[in-house]
Parts: C-alpha cells; sequence; structure tokens
C-alpha cells in the first residue's frame, strides 16, 4: 500500500533546496530527489516535467525565501540611511550563503533558461522596489525637496536598488561610499 504525503510537491522542492544549498545545483537530479523524498521518480515528474523546472523552482524558493527575511531585517525606528545600510547587509549575507556554488552554476544555464530564470527573478525585484519606495516615502521629509521632486521616488529608488545590484555582484563590503553619495544626493 502507498503512503499518502500531504504537499508532495513542497517535500521534492525542499529536499531539492537542501541538496542545492549543501552541495549546489548541479547536484541536484531527479532520482536523487526521488531517493531521497522516498517517492516514486514519476511523482516528481508529475509536479517538475523536466530538471530545469525543477532548478527554477529552486531558485524562486530562494528569492521567495529572501524576500520574506526581508522584511524582518526592516526597522521602522532607523533613518533612511542606516535602515539601507541594515538592508544591504542583510542581502549581503543571504546572497553569501549560495555565492560560491550557485554563480558559476547559474552562468552554464542555456540563454532560453536564462531568460526565463531573469524574468521570475524580476518578478522578486519589484518586491526590493516597494520596500524601499515605502522606505523613501517615509522619510521623504527628510530629504531636499527639489532633488526629490526632480527626480521622483521611482528613480531614486532604482538608483539605490541598481547600486546595491552592483555592489553585491562585486562582494562589496564597504557601504559607506556608496552612503556617502546617497547622502550627498538627497539631504539638504
Amino acid at each position: 500500500m502507498s503512503r499518502t504525503i500531504n504537499n508532495p510537491r513542497e517535500l521534492i522542492l525542499s529536499t531539492s533546496s537542501n541538496i542545492a544549498h549543501e552541495e549546489g545545483l548541479s547536484a541536484v537530479n531527479m532520482r536523487r530527489v526521488a531517493k531521497e523524498c522516498d517517492i516514486a521518480l514519476g511523482t516528481i515528474y508529475n509536479y517538475f516535467p523536466n530538471k530545469m523546472d525543477l532548478i527554477v523552482a529552486i531558485i524562486e524558493d530562494f528569492w521567495n525565501n529572501c524576500f520574506k527575511e526581508f522584511h524582518h531585517a526592516y526597522d521602522p525606528n532607523l533613518d533612511f540611511f542606516k535602515q539601507l545600510e541594515v538592508l544591504y547587509f542583510y542581502m549581503f549575507n543571504y546572497l553569501e550563503q549560495f555565492r560560491s556554488s550557485w554563480l558559476k552554476e547559474l552562468a552554464n544555464l542555456t540563454d532560453l533558461n536564462k531568460q526565463y530564470g531573469k524574468e521570475r527573478e524580476l518578478a522578486y525585484m519589484r518586491h526590493f522596489l516597494q520596500v524601499f519606495e515605502e522606505l523613501l516615502e517615509t522619510h521623504r521629509l527628510q530629504f531636499e525637496p527639489n532633488i526629490y521632486e526632480s527626480l521622483g521616488k521611482h528613480q531614486i529608488v532604482d538608483f539605490i536598488l541598481s547600486n546595491f545590484l552592483i555592489m553585491l555582484k562585486k562582494r562589496q563590503r564597504d557601504y559607506q561610499y556608496f552612503d556617502l553619495i546617497l547622502k550627498k544626493l538627497l539631504l539638504p
């Protein structure tokens, strides 16, 4: 008699994510996941028709978890610039967990798979943009009104996120330079 699994998709994704976290994305394969989940291989194919679908789900899960935890790093009692620094280092530390194994492997994906992965990643980046917009709006009275009005919150937020991503890609631990530029740009 077969056993009942409450949420097979979640079990498969959780097991796959653990393998990817421990050993990298290349260590994830359907047979291994089926064995570790103690389920039939066909069950995995019911939820993930091919390995790339499973890899994309792992990456989506990564960004989803990053964003969930991102909200815990938000402290409304901090000033705008300190809060940005806290959020930057939260992202830096979260990404460091996966940097060594995942980044090289993601570079080896086919162009079609990279495009799909990028589209999903952009959806999560929109969440970060929303958080930055809310933070900016909350503290808007701190800023030079002419700069804030002429650039607009969307351009300012885009500038912040773009620089965050560049610094994260470079593994930049020195945040002071960006903080100084942002203060020169925004403060009266």
